[in-house]
């Protein structure tokens, strides 16, 4: 199976940001769509679960299969940040789960100039003269004053940096086929002798594809007897035939098989 496109990105460095990375470093995934106002989403009502990620590509196909949907990612190289900026940012684009990635690339040394001031008391001798009517009389006597004096020092600071990844997701209620779908690979092409049809790239348990027995990486070439030309085909076969069982005919391990899926009818 082919590696997902949103994973061959370029870290952005970042220092000691004083605004969250993971804000600033967003890229959504959503066409622009109103998550909040979105009648599939099924919206977070607590703060996001974070996971530790362990293989990008498979938790992209593992969350797809549970039924969620990936809102956007973040990416950047910086100081490790905490999983509270984290969940600020899941709650703006209203994620229930975030998978967070890290990995060491190094650190980095510095110094930080630490400046004081001292106070240092000092003693002072006063003397002179008084002129009265009675005459002249001399006095003498001791007084305080001070001076100050500063410092700098600097301190070496090491700051550990990692490449950070997180990829944002929200459950959605099940659709009318409860499938993913890509483009055919090129190099698959040849082997259908079309360009036609879309790959299954995730079955969502429990859908209508899934109880159909439809495969992750399945070639769908037509549905109810219309080609898969384009998106817009597909569109098209789903909600014309909604709630009813049609015939998928697709190709899987060098052969054409018809599958009967029954769509399902969203609530939505």
């Amino acid at each position: 199976m082919r590696k997902l496109l949103i994973f061959a990105l370029p870290l952005f460095l970042v220092g000691c940001a004083t605004v969250n990375p993971h804000s600033q470093y967003y890229s959504d995934q959503t066409g622009g769509d109103n998550v909040a106002a979105n009648p599939r989403a099924i919206l977070p009502t607590g703060p996001a679960e974070i996971v530790v990620g362990t293989n990008v590509d498979a938790d992209v196909i593992k969350m797809r299969e549970m039924g969620y949907a990936l809102l956007g990612y973040s990416s950047f190289n910086g100081p490790e940040i905490s999983d509270e900026q984290i969940r600020e940012q899941a709650r703006k684009v209203h994620a229930s789960v975030v998978y967070k990635y890290a990995k060491y690339t190094g650190s980095v040394s510095t110094s930080v100039p630490l400046t004081t001031t001292t106070v240092n008391p000092t003693m002072v001798n006063t003397f002179g003269t008084v002129t009265g009517a009675g005459g002249v009389a001399t006095y003498s006597g001791v007084g305080y004053g001070s001076t100050t004096s500063t410092n700098t020092t600097y301190i070496p600071v090491t700051t550990h940096r990692s490449d950070q990844f997180a990829t944002y997701w929200v459950k959605l209620k099940t659709g009318i086929l409860g499938a993913h779908v890509i483009e055919v690979p090129h190099d698959i092409q040849p082997k259908i002798g079309t360009n036609k049809g879309f790959m299954i790239s995730a079955v969502e348990r429990g859908g209508p594809a899934y109880a159909a027995d439809l495969l992750r990486g399945d070639v769908v070439l037509s549905i109810a007897g219309l080609d898969m030309a384009n998106g817009d085909d597909l569109m098209k076969a789903l909600r014309n035939n909604t709630g009813q069982d049609v015939d998928f005919i697709v190709y899987r391990d060098g052969k054409t098989i018809t599958k009967s899926v029954k769509l399902g009818t969203p609530s939505y």
